[in-house]
């Protein structure tokens, strides 16, 4: 995969008596060329192949921003944005005639808009309302398929609202209710080694983060998220997103001593979640921690790093997929997955010149 952007802005800033005008004007653009591959193997040697096709995609944007300042304690800001797309595909598999080409150029566009209010009672405390439209973009090789092509870009509307406290000497501690409505759920298909769209989505969740400093040297932090994720034709039926995270945690303490000496540990965690939309498979959770130490000493530095210290056994990529060895007659769904690394120790020396 290669690739190249641009990305360029203006911004001006006018005061009117005690209100603030600060407008901001860009533009974006990048394009992708990437290679996509699926092979059927035995023994590192390949029989068949599945999926052998050139994607180049680009996009261009635009976007506004005006910001308006009300003295120090309110602050409104609203924005719109124009995206371009233009989808290539050059599928080596096509086969003239069977009614499924996915070579082809396609192009779409959409406008998104957003808003903002953030209300500071008092200089430590931030209270916050946002609202927007975003979207993503889908497989380019659905997008340009002859037979039944998704749409190109899936539109999505998101809410939050939340709080935020904080302390030159402390930190921060932020606390963020959220939903997301979403037009389609793009799904990975494992063995076609392509994606396909399904039905509109509701997330939900509430979201925490702590910033601390208690010592110039010693810094921690700590993020837990919870959310679900239903389809909304079937909402409440255990028609679940299958795979999407229920409970995740990131969080760790770090040292830079001004002796030289620095550290640290950190924390990641994510919980059970169905792999399977009726719940009947789940993917498992895991816990890792990770360490580091080091000392710089003028223009040295060694460096130490133990990743998972307590040797956990974890899935790190969990797919619900069928199978079927060789003595068993029909196949059947379970969940494949790639191992985590197992406690792994590293070491770096470094010279700075």
């Amino acid at each position: 995969m290669t690739g190249s952007g641009y990305d360029t802005a203006w911004t001006t800033y006018i005061p009117v008596g005690p209100v603030r005008f600060t407008t901001r004007i860009g533009a974006q653009g990048r394009i992708d060329d990437i290679e996509t591959g699926l092979f059927h193997d035995k023994s590192r040697e390949r029989l068949s192949t599945t999926v052998d096709a050139g994607v180049q995609e680009a996009r261009n944007g635009a976007y506004i921003r005006e910001e308006i300042g009300f003295g120090r304690w309110v602050r409104v800001i609203g924005g719109v944005r124009f995206d371009h797309y233009t989808f290539q595909v050059n599928d080596a598999l096509d086969v003239a005639g069977d009614g499924v080409v996915s070579t082809g150029v396609a192009d779409a566009n959409i406008l998104s808009p957003k808003a903002n209010v953030v209300v500071m009672p008092t200089e430590w405390l931030d209270v916050f309302v946002n609202w927007g439209r975003g979207f993503h973009s889908n497989d380019a090789r659905g997008v340009v398929r002859g037979d039944d092509p998704v749409d190109p870009l899936t539109a999505a509307m998101g809410y939050e609202g939340g709080v935020r406290v904080k302390s030159d000497r402390w930190g921060q501690v932020a606390v963020v209710a959220w939903a997301l409505d979403m037009d389609a759920e793009t799904v990975w298909v494992g063995d076609e080694g392509t994606t396909e769209l399904k039905g509109e989505t509701h997330r939900q969740g509430l979201d925490g983060m702590v910033r601390a400093t208690p010592l110039p040297w010693l810094h921690g932090d700590i993020d837990v998220t919870l959310a679900s994720a239903t389809y909304t034709s079937n909402a409440g039926n255990g028609d679940a997103v299958a795979l999407a995270p229920t409970f995740t945690l990131a969080g760790g303490l770090g040292v830079n001593h001004p002796s030289g000496a620095s550290g640290g540990v950190r924390v990641r965690h994510i919980g059970d979640r169905p792999a399977t939309e009726d719940g009947s498979l789940v993917a498992e959770g895991w816990t890792v921690l990770d360490a580091e130490a080091g000392y710089r000493w003028r223009f040295i530095q060694a460096q130490f790093q133990v990743n998972n210290v307590l040797g956990t056994e974890w899935k790190e990529v969990q797919f619900a997929n069928e199978s079927r060895l060789a003595d068993e007659a029909e196949a059947v769904e379970d969940i494949h997955f790639t191992p985590g690394w197992p406690r792994t120790l590293m070491a770096t020396l470094t010279v700075y010149r």
